[in-house]
């Protein structure tokens, strides 16, 4: 697959970029049926908040989406993958409960505590033309390092909605 940025790449859900450049991006990997979402940034804060705009690319187009409200969310736990696996699964959770898609984030991590301030609007399919349904992040591939001084990368596995999944493979959108 050639390697594109998020920037030059007009169809965000199918993406490849190198990890080499030094600016804050989000990549989509391979895992089996699932979907890798990986975050690079110059904090951990910069990688959530790559990584979360990885996860909207993988539901729809996020510049489709307007910042019309805001959310805070909080996520707490021991260390940093955990509280991305949290923060993955919050993202999910509320997207859900409220009928809503983000397509910022300002992302704040002290210690074991994230604190975040999500934009967006209510999800209109036929504007956002939804590509899946994701169910919940997984343990797999979980994974939060500094790769350089002031280079950070997070990733994790998200899981698609069966049910969901399978209708869109046939045509049928539900999401």
């Amino acid at each position: 697959m050639e390697r594109i940025s998020a920037s030059e790449n007009p169809n965000p859900r199918v993406i490849d970029s190198p990890g080499a450049t030094q600016t804050p991006r989000w990549e989509h990997f391979t895992h089996q049926s699932d979907i890798g979402i990986r975050g690079y940034g110059g904090s951990p804060d910069e990688a959530f908040t790559q990584l979360a705009l990885a996860l909207m690319a993988a539901i729809t187009d996020p510049r489709c989406i307007e910042a019309h409200s805001a959310v805070t969310l909080e996520c707490r736990a021991p260390d940093l993958e955990l509280l991305l696996f949290d923060w993955v699964n919050t993202l999910l959770f509320e997207m859900d409960a409220r009928h809503q898609l983000f397509c910022a984030f300002d992302v704040h991590i002290h210690g074991q505590h994230l604190q975040a301030t999500t934009w967006g609007e209510p999800h209109v399919a036929a504007r956002h033309d939804p590509l899946i349904k994701l169910e919940s992040a997984t343990f797999t591939a979980l994974h939060v390092a500094a790769l350089a001084p002031d280079r950070w990368m997070a990733q994790c596995v998200v899981t698609p909605d069966q049910h969901n999944h399978a209708a869109l493979l046939n045509g049928n959108s539900t999401a």
